[in-house]
């Protein structure tokens, strides 16, 4: 090789090197220009129920350095075949619809997003009805923008601009043919109360969705577990607390040790059903004698606080979504009883930890 050729071929060495950092880095600036995220309005992880049209993601698109033209986003699905149909929103307008799979490619878009903007693209999907082969309760169900260059667009010169790596994936859903639906009750004893043996404390409705009956029954493993919080005065006794219908009739009837902060119902005495479209009302009773004061509450810190079958079968445990944000009963106040003054500490300290917990 002569020392011309030498070193030409070096020089085109040099600038193909070049290039390919200056296309590197301008790939990588264009790409970070058209920030892809789930929107903050995107709905929290729920309970959906089959044969229904949902909302499973919101989807936000920022640009911040140039006008873009998305023509293409490609969507991930978890769960996909209990999905009949996609369909891609913006606002009120469908912009797409597609089959039902475990992806949702919509192509042939024409979304601007104009420089220092945002639009929010929602995806809604038509479910399957709960069959037990491509829909089964307790199914897993999400959309996303997981996989590398998701969305297609193009800027303001007509260069193609792919959103390289990004992460945006709506909330866990999870799909059943039917739901419960925990209330607290206003009407419920509120303000003093008088000690006895048997105080009503609080009543929770339950509704069954329009799709199904709801069930508790021991023999499937059903339960209740319902917090407590309050005074007690010590007396070295456990407390009587029992569940009941509307009608007065025991579902279950719980010997609660003496300072127990929660209690389960298993429903040992009878089961309840709740029809379809229909409210069943929990009434809580409970020895106050020793009480100061007392709340029962139901808590969603655990998944496992409820359990609740479907059409006369099954136990589904989704506590964490059914009681979101807690459900409060009324604290109720015993004049009679004075604790003493250890009680009392014990008293601020459970009082500093429900606050802390609403405020969460």
């Amino acid at each position: 090789m002569s020392l011309r050729a030498f070193f030409y071929r070096r020089i085109a060495m040099k600038t193909k090197l070049i290039v390919g950092l200056f296309v590197m880095f301008f790939c990588a600036n264009v790409k970070a220009d058209l920030v892809i995220s789930k929107d903050p309005a995107s709905p929290f992880s729920d309970i959906l129920v089959g044969d229904t049209t949902v909302t499973l993601g919101s989807f936000k698109m920022v640009a911040t350095t140039d006008n873009y033209l998305v023509t293409e986003m490609k969507f991930s699905a978890v769960g996909g075949t209990a999905v009949n149909s996609y369909s891609l929103y913006d606002g009120s307008t469908v912009l797409s619809t597609l089959p039902g799979g475990v992806a949702a490619y919509f192509v042939g878009l024409s979304v601007p997003v104009p420089i220092n903007t945002s639009k929010r693209l929602t995806v809604k999907a038509n479910l399957s009805p709960i069959d037990g082969v491509s829909a089964t309760n307790g199914t897993a169900l999400s959309v996303g923008l997981s996989t590398p260059n998701a969305v297609k667009a193009y800027d303001s010169t007509g260069t193609q601009v792919l959103s390289g790596s990004q992460t945006a994936i709506g909330n866990s859903m999870a799909l059943y043919k039917t739901k419960p639906c925990f209330t607290f009750n206003f009407n419920s004893p509120h303000g003093e109360i008088a000690p006895s043996l048997d105080t009503l404390l609080a009543r929770f409705d339950v509704s069954a969705d329009a799709h199904g009956d709801v069930n508790f029954q021991n023999a499937n493993g059903n339960i209740l577990t319902v917090n407590i919080s309050g005074i007690q005065y010590p007396d070295g006794m456990p407390n009587i607390f029992t569940l009941k219908t509307i009608s007065g009739t025991t579902l279950d009837s719980l010997s609660v040790p003496e300072g127990a902060n929660s209690m389960t119902f298993d429903f040992s005495a009878l089961g309840l059903d709740v029809g379809a479209g229909q409210t069943q009302p929990f009434y809580i009773y409970g020895d106050t004698r020793d009480y100061a004061s007392i709340q029962l509450w139901l808590d969603d810190n655990n998944p496992n606080n409820v359990g609740w079958g479907i059409d006369g079968s099954g136990n589904y445990h989704e506590a964490d979504k059914l009681f979101r944000g807690d459900i409060y009963g009324n604290a109720l106040v015993n004049p009679t009883v004075t604790p003493e003054p250890s009680t009392i500490v014990l008293l601020i300290t459970g009082l500093a930890s429900l606050f802390l917990r609403r405020k969460k």
